[in-house]
């Protein structure tokens, strides 16, 4: 199924690996993942084709004196308004809170989330455009500032992501999704993927020749 809108646009189609674990609610949560990126382009289509300017976990630049603090109640109502979101949409249905800490990456607290933004916020070559790098993206004010027209790859950057999670497995810790080692993620070409979280930020093997 794809989802075409008019102005920028994140597109939304289905994907998803054989081996997903526990189907029902990796559907659901690839249905989350939709309703979320449908929200973010229409958003964007309001603002001058850039999408929300507060993030779910902060990220740091030391060496370059930026950061951008984690906001995720902010980032939940900027996008509320848009397409029919419900707040059930931010919480993927296989979290378990029971053997989960509802915090991300830095021990931020999620407050009814459980997703975050995609990886346009590491340094993973190719997802922006080359006169950029990731800190560019943060202001004086310590808030995002991307607009559709700043993404390089879109078929290889995602918007947003099944948050990571530190769980304990036989007595050692891990960082692992609400499917354990695979990761939901809506990508700003418009597919949205359930995948194994190590391979999925895998370049397709035919982008780089012009493939689609």
């Amino acid at each position: 199924m794809a989802m075409v809108l008019a102005g920028p646009t994140i597109l939304v189609a289905w994907s998803c690996t054989t081996a997903c674990l526990a189907p029902d609610s990796s559907l659901a949560c690839l249905s989350n993942l939709k309703a979320i990126a449908k929200a973010a382009s229409l958003y964007a289509v309001d603002h001058d084709g850039y999408v929300p300017s507060s993030v779910v976990v902060g990220v740091e630049w030391p060496s370059e004196g930026r950061s951008i603090a984690g906001r995720p109640e902010e980032w939940m109502q900027s996008l509320l308004p848009y397409g029919g979101l419900k707040e059930t949409a931010f919480r993927c249905p296989a979290y378990d809170p029971s053997t989960m800490p509802a915090v991300g990456v830095g021990n931020e607290p999620l407050p009814r989330l459980s997703y975050r933004q995609g990886g346009f916020l590491h340094p993973y070559p190719g997802f922006l455009r080359p006169s950029l790098k990731p800190s560019d993206l943060v202001t004086a004010d310590h808030a995002l500032r991307l607009s559709m027209d700043m993404i390089e790859n879109p078929r290889s950057m995602a918007y947003a992501e099944d948050a990571l999670f530190q769980t304990v497995r036989n007595g050692a810790k891990r960082m692992e999704t609400s499917h354990g080692g695979y990761i939901g993620r809506a990508f700003f070409d418009g597919h949205v993927a359930m995948a194994p979280r190590l391979d999925s930020y895998a370049a397709d093997p035919d982008w780089r020749k012009g493939g689609s």
